[in-house]
C-alpha cells in the first residue's frame, strides 16, 4: 500500500509538471520573435540602462532557451524544467554582456551563453553516470549522424554505418553505447508527447530554425578565428578532414587528391595543425563546431 501511495504521489508530481511545462509554453506565445529593426532599438536602450527594454528582450527569446533545453534533455536524467531555468539564466547573461555596435543577431551571441549554462548543469549533474564534456558533445553528435542516417535511408541505421558516419570504428561506438546509455541509446530519436508539444506550440510550422542558424553563425566567427593559427594547408587539411564549413568530411586518401601528396602526408599535416590547436579553448571551439 505505501509503495502504491508512492507511486500515485510521483505520478501525481509528474503531472503537475507537465501541465507547468504546457503553461509555459502556452504564454510563449504571447511573446512573438523581434523583428530586426525591434531587436537594434531595444539593444539600444538596454545600453542606455533601460531594463523593462531588457526583460522585453529577454522574453521575446525564451522560446530559444526550449529549443536548446530539447537538445540536451535526455541527458544524465536533468529534468526538462531544470534545463529551461538554467537556460534562462544563461540568456540574462548574455543580455547583460551583449555589445549592440555588434553586427550580429542578438541570439547569435546568446545562444552561447545559453549552451554553456546547460552543459555545466548537465555534467555535473548527481547521477552515476558522470560525464566530462567532450563525451556529452560526442553523444549529441552521434544521435545527430543517427537522425540524419534515419532520414537517408529510411530505417535506422546498422552499428557500421553509424560508426562510419560518426568517423568511428564499430567497436569503439559499440562500447561508447555500451558506457554510456543516457547520452545515446538507439531508440533516443522518437519523438514523445512534451516534444510534439513544443514542436506544436513554440516552433510554428512555416518558421526556419533560427536556433541552427544562430549557432552556425556564432560558431562561424570562433572558427575564423581559430584557423587563423593554421597555414594554407593545414587549414585546408583541417577544414576538410572535420567538414567544417559547408564541407563534407574528407578522407585521408581524398585530402591527399586534393593536395597532390601521399595519404601519409596528409595525416602528418593533420597531426601538426591539431598541435597548433590543442589549446583547451581552441580544442572546445574545433569540438563544438563539428557536433
Amino acid at each position: 500500500m505505501a509503495s502504491l501511495n508512492r507511486n500515485n504521489s510521483h505520478n501525481n508530481e509528474r503531472a503537475d509538471e507537465n501541465q507547468l511545462l504546457k503553461d509555459y509554453f502556452k504564454d510563449l506565445k504571447k511573446y512573438p520573435p523581434l523583428t530586426k529593426e525591434e531587436e537594434i532599438l531595444l539593444l539600444k536602450q538596454v545600453k542606455e540602462g533601460n531594463e523593462r527594454a531588457k526583460k522585453r528582450l529577454i522574453v521575446a527569446n525564451l522560446r530559444f532557451v526550449v529549443a536548446v533545453a530539447k537538445r540536451y534533455r535526455h541527458i544524465n536524467e536533468v529534468p526538462f524544467e531544470d534545463l529551461i531555468a538554467v537556460g534562462n539564466l544563461g540568456l540574462m547573461r548574455a543580455a547583460q554582456r551583449f555589445d549592440v555596435d555588434k553586427n550580429v543577431r542578438f541570439i547569435s551571441y546568446a545562444v552561447w551563453w545559453i549552451r554553456q549554462a546547460m552543459i555545466q548543469v548537465v555534467s555535473s549533474h548527481g547521477n552515476p553516470i558522470r560525464l566530462p564534456l567532450n563525451r556529452i558533445h560526442t553523444g549529441l553528435r552521434i544521435r545527430k549522424v543517427e537522425e540524419t542516417l534515419i532520414k537517408k535511408l529510411n530505417r535506422r541505421p546498422t552499428l557500421e554505418e553509424l560508426a562510419e558516419g560518426v568517423m568511428m570504428k564499430p567497436q569503439d561506438l559499440s562500447k561508447f553505447l555500451r558506457e554510456i546509455p543516457n547520452v545515446i541509446s538507439m531508440d533516443s530519436t522518437a519523438v514523445d508527447a512534451d516534444e510534439d508539444l513544443f514542436l506544436r506550440d513554440v516552433i510554428t510550422d512555416n518558421e526556419s530554425d533560427p536556433l541552427a542558424e544562430a549557432e552556425k553563425k556564432a560558431l562561424d566567427g570562433e572558427l575564423e578565428k581559430l584557423l587563423d593559427s593554421l597555414n594554407e594547408r593545414e587549414r585546408i587539411v583541417v577544414m576538410h578532414r572535420f567538414g567544417l564549413g559547408d564541407l563534407k568530411p574528407y578522407t585521408l586518401e581524398e585530402i591527399g587528391k586534393l593536395l597532390g601528396v601521399t595519404r601519409e602526408r596528409v595525416r602528418q599535416i593533420e597531426v601538426q595543425a591539431l598541435e597548433k590547436l590543442r589549446n583547451p579553448r581552441r580544442s572546445e571551439v574545433l569540438q563544438n563546431y563539428i557536433n
